[in-house]
């Protein structure tokens, strides 16, 4: 099908001007006339081999695999069952948008029950994301009245350190498993066919693997309100906005925060960079056009200078992980966690601050009618009383992409967003324009590009 040909070459590590040699050609066909072989042996559509071999060799590799007996490949098929089924039925994903249980509490079960392991790319000495990630343990291990214990594994990087770590979880009693950042997603579904009583989880956006449910915080009614602060203490109506990735959310939030700078200010405008394309300077660039609020790293800071140093944090967003693991936890324990399956659709939690994963924290240097302000939009979105997205919402040719004059477009819409506001001005960058790291987090986790004019 139209775009699979190129996510089966990113699979077996090629790129489309890569020539095939005949010896190449001979391996490719004989590892996938064995696959056919192996699937044929199984109670499988005949028409679905071609998607059952792209799943497959995504998650077990194909260099890895091309050794493999027959029988070895039949047992494996059956344990990724659920992934081809999500393929071959373009069930996708599953936002789940409300967190019912309310009050992480844990006073009914037994101590040790559960044992939570987290697995991380990085270390918390290095990663600011790897220490909020921590905290949250910290947070969960602790304030759940000693019922849950749990583990911690830092500078996993490659497959066979995930195996290690998860192999290792696993005889220590680990039961249920988070890995923390959306490059550990394929590994983590590998390890969730090979340990199916365990329960795995992802921290990442909109992926289709039902094995393994993703959890990720909803941002853009937060950026909503630090677009209304920037909106109310800009003098010219410039602002600037430095965004990380252009990945699942990451666009919702850029727009939902020139909402919120319009709302207030009728002659706002937003300038976007970003923080991780190959020739750097995204904060350098807006100080240099003379713009003095700038929104980057989750914090809202006025420039009285030309370095970092000199700014001043005036407003940022907090995301509460302790919050979000408790409450994960929680549904293995009270057994919730099953009444969610989706069948064929993957889970995902997506959470913001109706359920109390995402704050606004305002600095005491802010004025008190932008603080007031962000007070009365905290609440009213809390309460479900306003949304970011209202009214007419118009990309840069003018037109409303979801053809709706006055509802909000639903959340799988706004969490694939691919488009910019009329009232940004920049662009979404090229994937050659972005770092290496960056191009492996988008290879994951990137919306699909649309050009702006």
């Amino acid at each position: 099908q139209p775009g699979e040909y190129p996510e089966l070459l990113e699979a077996l590590g090629r790129s489309d001007s890569d020539a095939w040699s005949a010896e190449d050609i001979y391996s490719f066909r004989a590892f996938f006339y064995m696959f056919r072989d192996a699937y044929l042996r199984g109670d499988w559509d005949y028409t679905g081999i071609s998607l059952a071999f792209l799943t497959y060799i995504k998650i077990f590799g194909y260099q890895e695999s091309c050794g493999k007996m027959p029988s070895q490949i039949c047992e494996e098929l059956s344990r990724i069952r659920p992934e081809i089924q999500n393929r071959l039925e373009n069930a996708g994903t599953a936002l789940l948008l409300e967190d019912d249980v309310k009050k992480p509490r844990f006073s009914f079960y037994t101590p040790g029950r559960v044992c939570a392991a987290f697995i991380h790319d990085s270390s918390a000495a290095a990663s600011k994301w790897v220490y909020s990630h921590e905290y949250g343990r910290h947070i969960l291990e602790n304030f759940t009245d000693g019922q849950v214990r749990t583990l911690s594994y830092e500078n996993v990087r490659t497959d066979g350190e995930v195996d290690q770590a998860v192999e290792d979880a696993v005889r220590r009693g680990a039961n249920v498993i988070f890995t923390t950042t959306p490059k550990l997603l394929l590994s983590s579904v590998r390890q969730a066919a090979l340990h199916p009583d365990v329960k795995i989880l992802n921290c990442s956006l909109n992926t289709s693997y039902p094995s393994v449910r993703t959890y990720y915080p909803r941002l853009y009614g937060a950026k909503f309100i630090k677009g209304a602060i920037a909106g109310t203490l800009t003098r010219d109506g410039c602002i600037g906005y430095v965004a990380d990735y252009p990945t699942y959310g990451s666009i919702a939030s850029i727009n939902a925060f020139a909402q919120g700078a319009r709302m207030v200010n009728a002659n706002a405008r937003i300038y976007l960079d970003w923080a991780h394309l190959r020739d750097g300077g995204a904060v350098g660039r807006l100080q240099a056009q003379g713009i003095v609020y700038i929104d980057y790293l989750d914090r809202l800071a006025a420039s009285t200078g030309t370095q970092m140093g000199n700014r001043h944090n005036l407003a940022l967003i907090q995301t509460h992980w302790g919050r979000l693991y408790q409450s994960l936890v929680r549904r293995v324990m009270e057994g919730s966690w099953k009444q969610e399956d989706q069948g064929s659709s993957a889970v995902n939690y997506w959470w913001g601050m109706e359920q109390g994963v995402v704050s606004v924290l305002c600095s005491r240097r802010l004025p008190t009618g932008p603080r007031r302000l962000a007070g009365v939009l905290r609440e009213a979105l809390k309460a479900d009383r306003l949304d970011p997205f209202y009214g007419m919402l118009m990309d840069r040719q003018g037109q409303d992409p979801y053809e709706e004059d006055s509802a909000p477009p639903p959340a799988e819409q706004i969490l694939s967003m691919n488009w910019l506001s009329p009232y940004v001005q920049g662009r979404i960058p090229a994937f050659e324009e972005l770092t290496e790291p960056a191009q492996e987090l988008v290879k994951r986790q990137g919306v699909e590009r649309r050009t702006n004019p």
